[in-house]
């Protein structure tokens, strides 16, 4: 099945009202901890999407953790329960809501962090004697977008960070901030520290960096009890879109911090033959998040969808994190010198496309 982007956000935005399907139980709420705890296994077990990805076996969980389960347990107790085993799923989008806590899973855990705001404001973005270039103005904030121009010898290289995706971009910043980047050699974007948000946002500017339709990942709907029961696979395509486009090279940046949408963005960028990815892997969180309720009344959600890069029939390639076609983190010694060793290294690779 072939998609276009705005398919894509329906698809999405149907997922978010499937999360809604038991948003609102029926009857008194129970707080019978058995009650909860099976209600949980067993709606993750007929809807996730990743356990053979994850290795996880999902009956093995059920017998090590339903022991410790009984009527006498607390709130906390019930919860903290719940959280260790949703945990073995080692998956970002797999989390519950009480009134008292939220579980979640950082999948940047241990990982180097790969970005220091403070280092690129002073040291790059803005004028003055410590900038390492000739920037001549201070850089600009439109919309959600920052950015900034670099000389360096004669050559000029456009910057853009994108601080996450669940902020919007209007045509009016994506339009001003690539017309801003007209007389530059090349382009870097930096999306290192990007949680994700909405997949709309993906599309302004992935379609902004082409002039041909491109197949950029696949995907397809857990929709059946079995693990391995799933919908049809969706082809989806970035467009050609707006009259202002940037087609020369490209270096995107990611950390492991990027994950969710910003995983789908990195994902998308390998069928550009302009974009060469480079920094650490990302994140992951490739599949869509479903939700619901528990008999108790708290929140739940977990992925529900797998997607896969075009040229490979796995559907769960980016689910473990979109890798970098150049591997490079930011080395300490550098930091010192107020350098960014990831952003010089994509300065140094656009010059070199000259």
């Amino acid at each position: 099945m072939k998609v276009n982007h705005r398919i894509v956000v329906l698809f999405f935005s149907l997922i978010a009202f499937y999360s809604c399907e038991n948003a609102l139980m029926e009857g008194e709420p129970s707080q019978d901890p058995v009650e909860n705890f099976d209600y949980l296994w067993q709606q993750v077990n007929e809807k996730y999407s990743y356990f053979d990805v994850k290795n996880v076996n999902w009956d093995v969980v059920y017998n090590n953790y339903r022991p410790l389960v009984n009527d006498q347990l607390s709130e906390q107790q019930l919860f903290n329960i719940m959280f260790d085993m949703l945990s073995t799923l080692k998956d970002g989008h797999v989390n519950i809501v009480s009134p008292f806590n939220v579980s979640r899973y950082h999948i940047s855990h241990n990982a180097p962090e790969n970005f220091n705001r403070r280092l690129l404001y002073d040291y790059y973005l803005r004028p003055g004697e410590l900038n390492h270039f000739n920037v001549r103005e201070h850089y600009y904030t439109t919309g959600s977008l920052i950015h900034q121009v670099f000389e360096v010898d004669e050559h000029r290289i456009g910057y853009i960070h994108y601080s996450s995706f669940s902020n919007t971009i209007s045509d009016y910043a994506i339009d001003y901030t690539l017309a801003r980047m007209h007389t530059t050699n090349g382009l870097i974007i930096d999306v290192r520290n990007n949680g994700g948000g909405a997949p709309s946002n993906i599309f302004k500017i992935i379609n902004r960096l082409t002039d041909r339709k491109l197949h950029i990942y696949s995907s397809r709907l857990k929709d059946g009890p079995g693990h391995n029961d799933f919908g049809e696979v969706m082809k989806v395509y970035s467009e050609p879109e707006g009259d202002i486009k940037y087609l020369k090279p490209i270096i995107l940046i990611t950390n492991r911090n990027c994950y969710s949408a910003t995983s789908f963005f990195a994902a998308a960028a390998k069928a550009y033959p302009n974009i060469t990815h480079i920094g650490d892997t990302t994140g992951g969180g490739a599949g869509a998040p479903h939700g619901g309720q528990m008999p108790n009344g708290w929140y739940y959600r977990f992925s529900v969808t797998q997607s896969a890069y075009p040229e490979n029939g796995t559907l769960h390639d980016f689910e473990l994190g979109v890798p970098p076609d150049i591997h490079v983190d930011m080395a300490i010694e550098d930091e010192l010198e107020g350098h960014d060793s990831m952003l010089d290294l994509a300065i140094v690779l656009l010059l070199g496309t000259e």
